[in-house]
């Protein structure tokens, strides 16, 4: 399945900063999607650093002649002193936020996070939360009054993640327990969808279900399912709420769905499984 881009409607976001004076300027920071942008091709150098975090789709990175694949999740650092060149992948595209810095302190920062002149590229850890600090920075409400202390702060939460990586889990555990996260805030409202969780963390319907696969068992529908199966049930232990009711406040927006899932999953209807509890509620019509 074919990943959306991280911003549909903008395949190319800059914004320039004015110079701060400390051992770090950040310049600017910028989204591109070569979905829709042409790449440059050629090798090149530029006078100031730049840091990339790949939002999604798969690439390569040559500096000074060497080539290293780049992925999704994945940063890359390209300094102001060698020739570079970098492309996407004609089947999987990529789109990717990246910054661009200078100072004293700029390459400093970037070696102590992990990069070397054979380690340009890096996997970020718990890459959900630079995800959303992005989302929340270039959000076209946000862009206007967008403030180079956002930026940084943006910068150097990936930075940290990528310090990170060598204590993560394996690659895509943070999505899962996120998603669980996520879940456990919102399965009983019955608007809640599992769009809404492709949305909030940037996956595809098909990504995240292969992450809950493999990391949790099922799929993400499942899991709601089981949550919100778990609450009504609870509920028709401990309530004299009417099962329509109980229905509702458990997720269910169709109480004909959650009489027949129930059913599926406890062999009773809601109605028969309340009658078999030792001590049903006393007020129950």
């Amino acid at each position: 399945m074919e990943t959306q881009p991280f911003f549909p409607h903008e395949p190319e976001i800059v914004r320039f900063f004015t110079p701060q004076e400390t051992g770090l300027s950040l310049l600017m920071v910028g989204y591109n999607d070569f979905r829709v942008v042409r790449p440059y091709l050629y090798e090149r150098r530029q006078e100031f650093c730049t840091l990339h975090f790949v939002l999604s789709g798969r690439g390569s990175l040559r500096i000074d002649g060497k080539i290293f694949p780049v992925e999704e999740n994945d940063a890359f650092f390209i300094d102001d002193r060698r020739s570079f060149a970098y492309w996407p992948d004609s089947c999987a595209p990529w789109d990717y936020v990246w910054f661009s810095f200078e100072g004293k302190d700029a390459t400093a920062l970037v070696r102590g996070a992990g990069f070397s002149e054979n380690r340009p590229v890096l996997p970020c850890g718990q890459s959900w939360k630079i995800r959303a600090e992005i989302a929340a920075l270039l959000r076209a409400e946000n862009r206007k009054n967008l403030s180079v202390f956002g930026a940084l702060s943006a910068y150097y939460s990936l930075l940290d993640s990528l310090r990170a990586k060598s204590e993560e889990r394996p690659a895509g555990q943070d999505y899962a327990e996120r998603a669980k996260l996520y879940i456990e805030e919102k399965y009983f409202d019955p608007e809640f969808r599992v769009e809404s969780l492709c949305s909030m963390l940037h996956l595809s319907h098909a990504q995240l279900c292969r992450i809950f696969r493999r990391f949790v068992g099922g799929t993400p529908v499942d899991y709601i399912a089981e949550k919100r199966l778990a609450r009504a049930r609870l509920l028709l232990e401990t309530s004299s709420l009417q099962a329509q009711e109980i229905a509702y406040v458990s997720g269910f927006a169709d109480p004909d769905y959650f009489y027949k899932t129930f059913k599926k999953k406890f062999g009773q209807t809601p109605s028969q499984y309340r009658k078999s509890r030792p001590f049903p509620p006393q007020d129950v019509q």
